[in-house]
């Protein structure tokens, strides 16, 4: 009689214990529905800030040259600013939520792992059962059963017992893949919450320049249009300097690229490098046609027209061959802060006019990583990225005829539509 009593509860606790493993805590349930709320609280945040980020972009893009009025340039610059605070505030809630997506998932793998516990324990009580009765034979059994119900209501118990093994092993498998799974979504997040406090840094950086900028510009015109008139007559005169410079020495480059050796073309060989409108392509163009000047009469690259602190990423991968800023030494002159990239395939990407600087010279980069974020800085009549695809044999890093504007890039180009 001890033996059939002690038999069943070892049974109907092992049973009991696997009924249990899907059975979450309430309270850890109402804190996860909580936190739930919570993310959707701030999805809807994100999606007005998003609408009204949208916004500043639009009115930006149409703005994207330079104003000729200090009144229009200031105002275009300080819509840039109010964008880049925008930014900075959706790029907060998204840490936010980040944040409370990652202690989701801690709660929910938490209860995976107790679940996953629950079972095994339930799963060796069952075992345990099955080891004793396969100790004994079909005869024991039944002289130990005094009625032949007891003896039968044994072996149903047995079969229950191996019924239960099997299924509750079909149960941890489920349970440990979806706890693989949330361990791994938990990885995900915790690298997507490192790019966005990046991120976060990066544009209060690129803020501050751009309030710099204006300051700068206050400081040059005194906030007089008069003063704002002859700032624009000197950066044209140096333009066309620097842009005689360059299409000079870069006519002789082009010469030397040799299209048998470089990679074939096609579509998406190359990562487009940024989001925004095509505002100006590769080699003669309305632009370059409608100056009516004798110089300057081959864009060497395309311009990609977006918003400041729009991010700029590796067309492919490769090493950081160069990293300069012209306004350092001329100011409003050629290529402002810019990256060259070469791909160890005979091609060389630059990327010009970058607010800031994400990479170092030696630096390998992968294809697709974030490089830097456009920009208005060097020679640029409003914020955007100019392009330029090298035959990487050509290229040269170095100071032009009259070294005015520092270590420039110069290389024979290529038309970079032919790759992207």
């Amino acid at each position: 009689m001890g033996t059939r009593f002690w038999g069943k509860f070892w049974l109907m606790g092992a049973i009991g214990a696997i009924a249990l493993f899907g059975f979450f805590n309430s309270g850890q349930a109402s804190t996860v529905e909580e936190l739930q709320k919570n993310i959707e609280q701030k999805n809807q945040e994100i999606k007005k800030l998003e609408e009204e980020a949208k916004k500043y972009r639009d009115e930006i893009v149409t703005q994207k040259r330079a104003q000729t009025t200090l009144k229009g340039e200031l105002s275009r610059i300080e819509n840039n600013i109010k964008k880049l605070r925008g930014d900075i505030v959706l790029t907060e809630r998204k840490i936010q939520r980040a944040g409370l997506e990652i202690d989701t998932l801690k709660l929910e793998i938490r209860e995976k792992e107790i679940a996953v516990n629950k079972l095994k324990q339930g799963l060796g009580g069952l075992i345990q059962i099955i080891s004793e009765s396969e100790q004994q034979s079909l005869l024991e059994i039944l002289v130990r059963n005094s009625l032949l119900s007891d003896f039968f209501r044994q072996l149903d118990y047995a079969a229950l017992t191996e019924k239960k093994i099997l299924g509750s092993l079909d149960d941890l498998r489920v349970l440990q893949k979806e706890l693989t799974i949330k361990k791994a979504q938990a990885e995900d997040k915790k690298d997507e919450l490192e790019n966005l406090q990046d991120s976060l840094q990066d544009r209060k950086k690129i803020q501050d320049s751009v309030k710099r900028d204006k300051d700068q510009l206050l400081k040059e015109t005194k906030n007089q249009e008069t003063r704002y008139q002859a700032l624009l007559r000197e950066t044209e005169r140096k333009e066309e300097e620097i842009l005689r410079e360059m299409e000079e020495l870069e006519n002789e480059l082009r010469k030397r690229v040799d299209p048998e050796s470089l990679p074939q073309r096609r579509e998406r060989f190359l990562l487009w490098p940024a989001e925004g409108l095509l505002s100006q392509e590769y080699g003669e163009t309305p632009f370059t046609r409608g100056r009516g000047r004798d110089f300057y009469k081959f864009h060497n690259g395309i311009d990609i027209s977006a918003s400041v602190g729009t991010p700029i990423l590796a067309a492919d991968s490769g090493m950081v061959l160069a990293v300069g800023d012209t306004d350092r030494y001329c100011r409003r002159g050629a290529y402002g802060k810019y990256i060259v990239l070469d791909h160890k395939n005979n091609l060389a990407t630059m990327y010009a006019h970058m607010s800031l600087i994400k990479v170092t010279t030696g630096q390998e980069v992968k294809r697709g990583d974030i490089i830097g974020y456009m920009g208005s800085t060097g020679l640029s009549t409003g914020p955007h990225l100019h392009f330029t695809l090298y035959d990487a044999r050509t290229v040269e890093i170095r100071l032009g005829p009259k070294g005015t504007c520092g270590l420039l890039p110069f290389g024979g180009s290529i038309n970079p539509l032919l790759y992207l």
